[in-house]
């Protein structure tokens, strides 16, 4: 997700828009499928239902976006 991310906003800097939006929404839909298998993963280890397990995966993913946003936005030395 992290290279997607980087390509998109570049691609989109770049006036390559059409490129940009499918790295984008390449990204997004990584994103969702992560939640989906973390949160089957998680009903499946803790016998909960996935109703319950779905909000634990959102934020485990949503952790893991600020993690890549910090990597991307971090200043250059």
């Amino acid at each position: 997700m992290l290279v997607l991310s980087k390509v998109a906003g570049e691609k989109f800097r770049s006036g390559q828009k059409p490129v940009a939006w499918f790295a984008g929404v390449s990204g997004i839909a990584l994103l969702v499928l992560s939640v989906w298998h973390c949160s089957e993963a998680i009903a499946l280890l803790t016998g909960s239902p996935v109703a319950l397990a779905m909000p634990l995966a959102v934020a485990i993913d949503c952790g893991l976006v600020a993690c890549e946003v910090a990597l991307i936005t971090e200043a250059r030395s």
